[in-house]
């Protein structure tokens, strides 16, 4: 150090030359109850100094330290039929429902309501013979991978797959 100090270097480190800076910051319970003081609530906290929330959970002060604060309102109401058929007005197909209101779609499995509620969606169903090797082809064309066919569209690669059509359509 005294060698680049000599060269007329300005020292910024503290630590010694060589080290790898750095040190070891000690959060104490008094800082992570002022910092918690801050907020309304745990997830506040912990998006407002997460260092300070960790600090307090590894050393089980965050009840002691979070006791001030508010819980979230949970909702925890379960859903009827009628709240279910309200939501599944807003989709045209079954898939539909499933992707974008999953856990509705799935109480509604679970409670046998699905043909009731789902009667106004149409089916998407396609005809056994849909898939032609020159539909299959065309649609292969349309991707670089097999697996790209596969988790695009499915129904073209199963059928390719069953009938030995991939070779011809993907160069291995």
């Amino acid at each position: 150090m005294k060698k680049y100090q000599n060269e007329g270097w300005n020292i910024l480190n503290k630590a010694k030359t060589g080290a790898i800076g750095g040190c070891e910051i000690k959060i104490t319970q008094d800082f992570c109850k002022e910092e918690a003081l801050k907020y309304k609530t745990k997830t506040d906290f912990y998006n407002g100094n997460a260092s300070a929330y960790f600090a307090a959970k590894r050393n089980k002060w965050l009840n002691d330290i979070c006791g001030h604060m508010t819980r979230p309102l949970v909702h925890n109401f379960k859903y009827n039929f009628n709240r279910c058929q309200i939501e599944a007005l807003k989709y045209t197909t079954r898939s539909e429902f499933n992707k974008y209101s999953h856990s509705i779609y799935v109480t509604v499995c679970t409670n046998k309501w699905l043909i009731e509620i789902c009667k106004h969606m149409k089916f998407l169903l396609i005809p056994s013979d849909f898939w032609t090797k020159e539909k299959c082809k065309e649609e292969a064309l349309k991707y670089q991978t097999r697996g790209d066919l596969k988790k695009y569209s499915s129904g073209a690669y199963l059928i390719s797959m069953k009938n030995k059509w991939l070779n011809e359509f993907f160069l291995k």
